[in-house]
């Protein structure tokens, strides 16, 4: 066996053993969202476009591994619309939460044939023109642009929806515990949110104010989720929920990008319910510009603890998560410096086959367009973003001409 199939042995047991382990589990807490999508969609869902896209990327990597096996182009996207077709199917009979869909399957598969097709290209990469070198780096830069962009357009509260929206307090959604206690008095930016319709539209579209008057029965928490609130719109859409995980408070609502179908995000603050029982409660949700804030504390008038998430263009991942990991838990920075690897690393290591004068000066190009996403949408960059961009783009740049020395 040749050396190139030796090393794809492990790539294709690699790719078949994330693809058990991401499309193989159960998730009760979805059964709700997953029963008002059919299986003959193509964009399914609220969060159809990232879904695709999570689709498209998950079997990418398997596609190069029976390329690298030897494997023809015919046989390969036979097997792997097969192995698809089994994984959809177990989830439809087996796993709870999961949503088989025709989707899936062709994305998935679609995926794969483009992981076979593209593998030669991306091997021959130093073969490559210097015009075509140039080309590729400044379409990755002008790609990446136009996600810091959209990024900071996208992450603000969103207000579009039909009405009326309709209220749920304390909802028995599938996968939920009950609240230990009471939700006494909710509203959203200025208007009560009853167990039914509000009476009007709330404004979302500059900022959101959540207000929740609630008193805990019993000081034990649980690690199941428990739905303290939803509201949604005419269409049954979700607009905003609050959670409560363990003893955090978990708090949505749809951002502009949502109307793009990427996943809506979701903020975090640990340790916000822990709350002493039978104390009437009031936590105040604010999410406006570059910044999310509670406030919490006893009624009436004690002290108020307040807890702030800070914004920034370098959160552009958490619209395609595939974990949907909220921002404030203890992790999600890590998938912010792995976010802008993705970008410096790939950008740096096309600007890398370039001379070092360009290569310094498309750089210092990415560099400006990263902050300049700030100035175009109004949405902060962070100092130490821009400085994790810069190395990742140096990592790439320098692995560029490593490549380039040892032709």
């Amino acid at each position: 066996m040749s050396e190139r199939r030796v090393g794809a042995v492990p790539l294709v047991l690699a790719s078949l053993a994330v693809i058990s382990l991401t499309t193989l589990g159960a998730n009760p807490a979805q059964a709700d969202r997953v029963a008002e999508t059919g299986w003959s969609c193509l964009v399914c869902g609220d969060a159809g476009t990232t879904d695709v896209l999570l689709n498209l990327l998950l079997f990418l990597p398997l596609g190069i591994g029976l390329r690298l096996l030897g494997w023809n182009g015919r046989r390969a996207v036979i097997a792997m619309a097969l192995l698809s077709l089994g994984i959809e199917g177990t989830q439809a009979v087996l796993l709870a939460g999961r949503d088989a869909s025709l989707s899936d399957l062709l994305t998935n598969s679609l995926g794969g044939a483009a992981g076979w097709w593209a593998w030669p290209h991306a091997a021959n990469w130093r073969t490559r023109s210097l015009p075509q070198h140039r080309r590729g780096a400044t379409l990755l830069i002008a790609l990446s642009a136009m996600v810091w962009i959209a990024t900071g357009w996208g992450l603000r509260p969103d207000g579009a929806a039909p009405s009326p929206w309709v209220g749920q307090p304390l909802h028995r959604w599938p996968g939920h515990d009950p609240f230990p206690g009471t939700l006494q008095r909710v509203m959203l930016n200025g208007i009560e949110v009853p167990n039914d319709r509000l009476a009007s539209t709330p404004n979302l579209s500059d900022s959101v104010t959540l207000t929740l008057d609630l008193m805990r029965h019993e000081a034990a928490t649980t690690d199941r989720p428990i739905s303290l609130l939803r509201v949604v719109d005419a269409d049954g859409r979700r607009q905003l929920s609050a959670t409560q995980r363990g003893d955090a408070l978990l708090l949505s609502a749809r951002a502009r990008a949502s109307r793009w179908r990427v996943r809506t995000p979701v903020w975090r603050f640990e340790g916000a319910m822990t709350i002493p029982p039978d104390v009437p409660w009031q936590f105040s949700w604010r999410w406006r510009g570059g910044r999310v804030e509670l406030r919490s504390g006893p009624l009436p008038g004690g002290s108020t603890q307040i807890r702030t998430i800070a914004l920034s263009i370098g959160l552009g991942w958490v619209f395609v998560h595939p974990f949907a990991a909220a921002i404030g838990a203890p992790e999600p920075y890590r998938w912010t410096v792995l976010w802008l690897a993705l970008f410096g690393v790939s950008i740096g290591w096309c600007l890398g086959w370039l001379p070092r004068r360009e290569a310094t000066s498309g750089a210092a190009l990415t560099a400006l367009l990263f902050a300049g996403a700030s100035l175009a949408t109004g949405l902060p960059v962070e100092s130490v973003e821009v400085a994790l961009l810069v190395g990742w783009l140096a990592v790439g740049i320098v692995g560029g001409w490593y490549i380039q020395q040892r032709r």
